[in-house]
């Protein structure tokens, strides 16, 4: 049975970099400006399903410490759900997040070394002005703001980027950014952070999966010598000369429609 899935609302993501993440303009390729890039993010879903499962109203965090340059994988990752999910919602989050029902998130599943698990927990994200206050129970304390731009009352933009949460993104700092748990104690505070309204989930066309445009590199061969996205069922590999970066960029497309 096809997993249909979509997610919209936002996302607010305070990370280790001394300015904007490099991540987003650059897809991944370029290194973090710490040389490592340790990062927590709060979604808030306004509307979403998992096949039948409503989504809308939950809350979900995330933490991922990255060893170096993003499009060369070996994180790790937590994930986090509102303590009021429903046991289905939480099941169809994990498997989101996780990326083992493809679309926008699914390489996570080829990035991810080490999982960490899912914690159910009380969840806030709210919005005081422009300030998105996040709170992840035992875990994370955190105060998002938009960086304001030259022009009264309008905040910096990133418009029609490829980045696969959403193409604009509002620049922004952490006020208070403080995560705790599994060995890590950071505190990223003054540091960079940004603010997305989150489109996630598959192209879906009259019921029926349309599959993203895939970087030929990223396909691998069945015995008719036919390119099949994704990896390989047997080896686990995604394709000969496929770069994580190449896959990347294939799944920003799928996720923007491009």
């Amino acid at each position: 049975m096809t997993e249909s899935w979509t997610l919209r609302g936002e996302l607010a993501l305070s990370c280790s970099c001394t300015v904007f993440c490099p991540c987003v303009l650059s897809r991944g390729e370029h290194p973090p400006t710490e040389s490592r890039c340790q990062t927590w993010a709060g979604i808030r879903i306004d509307d979403g399903h998992f096949d039948t499962v409503d989504l809308a109203g939950i809350k979900v965090g995330l933490m991922m410490d990255l060893p170096g340059i993003m499009s060369r994988g070996n994180w790790t990752a937590a994930l986090f759900v509102d303590e009021d999910a429903s046991v289905q919602a939480v099941k169809g989050l994990t498997r989101i997040f996780t990326g083992r029902v493809g679309g926008t998130t699914r390489l996570l599943s080829i990035l991810v070394g080490q999982f960490l698990g899912v914690h159910q927990v009380p969840i806030t994200y709210e919005t005081q002005g422009e300030t998105r206050i996040i709170r992840i129970e035992k875990y994370v304390d955190g105060a998002i703001t938009p960086v304001r731009g030259k022009e009264a009352g309008k905040n910096v933009m990133i418009h029609n980027s490829e980045y696969w949460i959403g193409s604009d993104v509002i620049v922004s700092r952490a006020d208070r950014s403080r995560f705790r748990g599994f060995g890590r104690n950071w505190n990223l505070a003054g540091r960079s952070a940004e603010i997305v309204k989150a489109r996630l989930g598959q192209r879906l066309s009259g019921g029926i999966r349309v599959r993203p445009r895939i970087h030929d590199s990223c396909l691998h061969r069945d015995r008719r010598g036919v390119g099949i996205a994704g990896a390989h069922p047997r080896t686990g590999v995604i394709g000969r000369g496929c770069s994580s970066a190449s896959a990347w960029r294939s799944l920003s497309m799928a996720s923007t429609g491009r």
